[in-house]
């Protein structure tokens, strides 16, 4: 009896734990059901103001369940929807994304950190931050290459190639992206959805770098390609993203087209255009949105509609301005002012390529001024014109003026800025010789430190100096090598040793030959005596300091300090007052 009582014990135990692991194997798998749920969610609320909120409720929740991988994607959802905002949040973007990468490498996922971080550095471009942005894609490009991650590979590229468009560099971004279609086409065929993406991504940047460099047929050619994959994208998908990407390649059309001046041909993809801007006047407006009015406002410049381009042109320069995106408030100022000036109203074209000036300082300067210089005179002749044969003579000084002014207001830009960038290398160079200064100092004064210790030390310890140490001795204290006929043998024999032994010493010392060794005390020499005695000329400093031909210590001296005697004892002046 006792014994079937057991069994049965037994039994309920086993069914027991049996139905405990039941339930935590069911209770893992709801928990991942929740955080797929939240996630899925989160990517159908890319572009809408419920983003924030999702991706909190998804931080909590994983959190919860110290799911490393799905809090990191929470935060990154985050980086993201301050992305989108089209505002000013560089902090909250970096935060979250450093957020991110900090979870996505804690959860074994470095891949994911690197894409994250190409996905911030593309925003801050976009944002006009390109300052720094060059050397990280290249760090990040080195970083994906050593965990060979493709997928951030191609991230990077495609990135990389948008940083060289936003310079003006199409032939770099022609380089870069064919780059990463050949990253894409080594792509496992079973990720079908993510190549997809990539052949979008590649194929956009080499339309608008073809176009850039004015090859429409080449642009129209990688559009086409473009267009296959959209297409093929949107087979069973009808995301927000995906939808956007087609409008991206009716954009890139209607740019391409308009620029071939094949209006008639570009008008059915203005009519999705204009289809999307109307879909869109209600709600959260996207990036996207304001680069689809922008293309419109060109097809309306095109077609002599100019009201409607300008109404259209003011709205993406508020946004522009609202988003503080200063490159693309650049140029949809310089599309407003060519549409001004195709209207007739010149003095309002000039003063806004005039006030564009203020907020351009990089190579897009000399363009800018040129065509603010050509709108000033064909203001100024559309004005001269009207007025009577007398006043022509006028007119032609005063054109003769302006151009004048013109080219010497670009005189003053180029020494100004030549200048600068001198004065800025001198005090590179004051800093260096300040620094050299002060460890010459440092030196000597351990020299003279260690000479008191030799006075005060035995005659046998002095024997057990080495060979080199004698030489150096001797030629700090005698300054032999002043004496322009100084030979191997001559000084052996007054440190009682041979040519040989004495040569194979400094050899292993400091692997120098005899003449570079006894060289590099006469060039120290001289730098000493043209910082500390500014009123001996040059000529006399080289030859007590030993040297017999001008051009041998000029060509050492620049060798060794990287100036001419004669810059370096100006640098020393200054350095010397500055002090």
């Amino acid at each position: 009896m006792k014994k079937a009582i057991w069994i049965l014990a037994g039994l309920a135990i086993t069914l027991l734990c049996s139905q405990c692991k039941n339930n935590q194997s069911n209770s893992g798998e709801n928990n991942k059901i929740i955080l797929d749920s939240l996630r899925d969610e989160c990517r159908k609320a890319v572009y809408t103001p419920g983003l924030l909120k999702i991706a909190k409720e998804m931080e909590r929740e994983a959190l919860k369940q110290k799911n490393d991988s799905m809090i990191g994607s929470a935060y990154s959802f985050m980086s993201g929807y301050y992305q989108k905002t089209g505002i000013e949040t560089f902090d909250s973007v970096r935060l979250y994304a450093e957020k991110a990468k900090e979870y996505f490498i804690k959860g074994g996922q470095p891949n994911r950190a690197l894409r994250l971080e190409a996905s911030v550095v593309g925003w801050e471009i976009y944002m006009g931050k390109k300052e720094g942005n060059l050397v990280r894609i290249f760090d990040l490009i080195k970083k994906c290459e050593d965990l060979k991650d493709y997928k951030a590979i191609i991230d990077a590229y495609n990135l990389l190639g948008t940083i060289y468009i936003v310079l003006d560099n199409p032939k770099e971004t022609l380089n870069t992206s064919q780059i990463a279609l050949q990253y894409i086409r080594t792509m496992d065929d079973q990720d079908t959805k993510a190549q997809t993406n990539y052949y979008i991504k590649v194929f956009l940047r080499l339309t608008q770098a073809a176009s850039s460099i004015k090859n429409y047929d080449l642009a129209l050619t990688y559009s086409d390609s473009m267009k296959y994959y959209v297409n093929k994208r949107l087979i069973g998908d009808t995301s927000p993203v995906a939808k956007e990407w087609s409008i991206v390649y009716e954009e890139q059309r209607v740019s391409v087209l308009l620029k071939m001046n094949k209006v008639k041909e570009a008008f059915p993809f203005i009519q999705k255009l204009l289809l999307y801007r109307d879909n869109n006047l209600i709600g959260e407006k996207t990036p996207r949105y304001y680069q689809t009015l922008g293309t419109l406002s060109t097809y309306y410049l095109k077609i002599g509609e100019y009201s409607k381009a300008l109404e259209l042109i003011d709205e993406v320069i508020e946004y522009n301005k609202s988003s503080s995106s200063y490159d693309n408030l650049n140029i949809a100022k310089n599309k407003k002012a060519d549409i001004l000036a195709a209207k007739g109203k010149y003095k309002e074209a000039f003063q806004m390529k005039s006030d564009m000036l203020t907020f351009i300082e990089d190579v897009n300067m000399e363009n800018a001024s040129r065509q603010l210089s050509e709108l000033y005179t064909i203001y100024n002749v559309d004005k001269l014109e009207k007025q009577s044969l007398e006043d022509k003579a006028k007119a032609r000084y005063s054109l003769m003026v302006i151009i004048f002014m013109g080219i010497v207001c670009f005189l003053l830009i180029a020494i100004t800025l030549t200048i600068r960038r001198n004065l800025r290398k001198l005090k590179k160079k004051n800093e260096k010789i300040v620094a050299q200064y002060q460890e010459m100092d440092k030196y000597r004064q351990q020299i003279k430190g260690l000479a008191l210790i030799k006075e005060g030390e035995s005659a046998s310890s002095a024997k057990e100096s080495t060979l080199f140490e004698k030489t150096e001795e001797y030629l700090l204290n005698t300054h032999c090598y002043k004496d322009p006929d100084i030979s191997r043998e001559s000084l052996a024999i007054q440190i009682g040793t041979n040519r040989q032994y004495l040569t194979q010493a400094i050899q292993d010392s400091v692997n120098m030959t005899f003449s570079e060794y006894i060289n590099n005390y006469r060039l120290e020499y001289a730098r000493l005596m043209l910082s500390e005695n500014i009123n001996i000329p040059i000529e006399k400093i080289y030859t007590s300091a030993g040297f017999v031909n001008k051009s041998t210590f000029y060509r050492l001296f620049k060798q060794k300090y990287d100036m001419t005697p004669k810059e370096f004892r100006e640098i020393s002046c200054m350095t010397t007052h500055t002090i």
